[in-house]
């Protein structure tokens, strides 16, 4: 896995395996990511991401918000902490 730090903004690029991004984008137009939020691949690595971290202790949520897990796969949904 490589990354390339943009210097213009809050994000970088991470390359993926091939095979890895062509099951995200076979996941994307399933029904299942619509009903989860998910609509880009960056959505869907970005939850990955965060939800393994947060299992690690290695990522803090927000302070206003924080996620609650769903299903085995450990995918996002947000729940603000004021309701």
């Amino acid at each position: 896995m490589q990354a390339v730090e943009k210097s213009f903004s809050n994000h970088m690029t991470v390359r993926i395996p091939r095979g890895m991004a062509d099951a995200i984008e076979k996941f994307l137009k399933t029904e299942e990511a619509a009903r989860m939020g998910f609509d880009s691949k960056a959505d869907v690595v970005t939850a990955a991401i965060r939800s393994l971290l947060i299992e690690c202790g290695f990522y803090k949520l927000p302070h206003r918000s924080y996620m609650a897990y769903t299903g085995e796969r450990g995918l996002k949904e947000a729940v603000s902490s004021t309701a």
